[in-house]
C-alpha cells in the first residue's frame, strides 16, 4: 500500500539502510524531484512512528495514523517461531532501545535490542533529522528524530556496553535492558565489527576490546577448521567467523 513495501520478519537494519540510501542520494542529487515525493517522506514518518512504538515492544505499543494500514497493522508485533506466542522474550521498555525480532542475518533474537542495528539507528535518525530541516522543511519531523536518537544512544551507553573478564568493557551483540546479554558477532552488517562502517560515534577502547573479543574462540561465532574438495582433492584451511547457524555447516 502507498507504494511502499513492507516486510513481516521484522528486522530493524532493514529500515536502517533505507534512510541511509535516501541520504546518500540526496548527498548526491540534492535537488532531485524524488526527494519531495510525498511517498518518500511519508516512509521515512512511518518508520520512526514504529521505533518509537517498537521501544515499548514489552507493552504492547503498535504505532497508528492513517499510514498504517496493513494486515498486520493496529495490533502489537507478533511473528510465529518468537517466545511468548511470537513476542519475544522479556525486555525493558524504559531503557531507551528500539526493538527488534531478527537479526541482518535473517535470524531470530535472543534478546530484542540489537545493538549493532540500534547504532546504525542513531546514525540514520541523525540523516534524516538533517534532511527534515534543509530538504522537507519539517521541524517536527527533525524533533522527532533527534529525541529518539538521543533516547536510543543513552540506552546503547546505559545497556549496551558489558564487562567481559578477559577483554574489558566491550560492546554487547544483544541485551534485554534487564541484566542479560548475548556476547558474540553475526558477520552480517550492521554487526560489531562493522561499526565503524556504520558512521557510529564509538568508544575507540570499547570497539578495540570488543573487535579482540570477536576475532578469538570466545566468540561463539569464531570457527576454525579444515576444507578437502571431492573434486581436487585439495585442503584448504580457514578461520574466521559467521553467524549462529554456519557452525552447523
Amino acid at each position: 500500500r502507498h507504494d511502499l513495501i513492507s516486510t513481516w520478519n521484522y528486522e530493524l537494519d532493514s529500515a536502517c539502510y533505507y534512510m541511509r540510501m535516501l541520504y546518500f542520494f540526496y548527498q548526491s542529487l540534492p535537488t532531485h524531484s524524488v526527494l519531495h515525493q510525498p511517498q518518500v517522506v511519508q516512509s521515512v514518518e512511518i518508520m520512526i512512528d514504529l521505533w518509537i512504538a517498537e521501544q515499548q515492544h514489552e507493552n504492547d505499543v503498535y504505532p497508528q495514523g492513517p499510514y498504517f494500514d496493513c494486515i498486520n497493522c493496529n495490533k502489537p508485533y507478533r511473528y510465529p517461531g518468537l517466545q511468548r506466542n511470537g513476542k519475544g522474550t522479556p525486555t525493558n521498555p524504559k531503557s531507551g532501545l528500539t526493538w527488534t525480532g531478527f537479526r541482518p542475518s535473517d535470524d531470530e533474537c535472543v534478546y530484542g535490542y540489537l545493538i549493532p542495528a540500534n547504532m546504525f539507528a542513531v546514525v540514520v535518525l541523525g540523516y534524516m533529522s538533517e534532511m527534515a530541516l534543509h530538504v522537507w522543511h519539517n521541524p517536527p519531523l527533525a524533533k522527532k528524530a533527534t529525541k529518539l536518537a538521543q533516547e536510543i544512544e543513552q540506552g546503547i551507553q546505559q545497556y549496551g556496553i558489558v564487562h567481559h573478564g578477559l577483554y574489558g568493557k566491550i560492546y554487547a551483540y544483544e541485551v534485554d535492558g534487564l541484566g542479560n546479554s548475548l556476547l558474540m558477532d553475526d558477520a552480517n552488517v550492521p554487526s560489531l565489527m562493522s561499526i565503524p562502517y556504520l558512521g557510529y560515534a564509538y568508544n575507540e577502547e570499547v570497539y578495540q576490546n570488543t573487535r579482540r573479543f570477536i576475532l578469538s574462540k570466545d566468540n561463539p561465532t569464531y570457527q576454525s577448521g579444515q576444507y578437502t574438495s571431492s573434486q581436487k582433492g585439495v585442503t584448504t584451511k580457514f578461520e574466521g567467523y559467521g553467524s549462529p547457524h554456519m557452525a552447523k555447516q
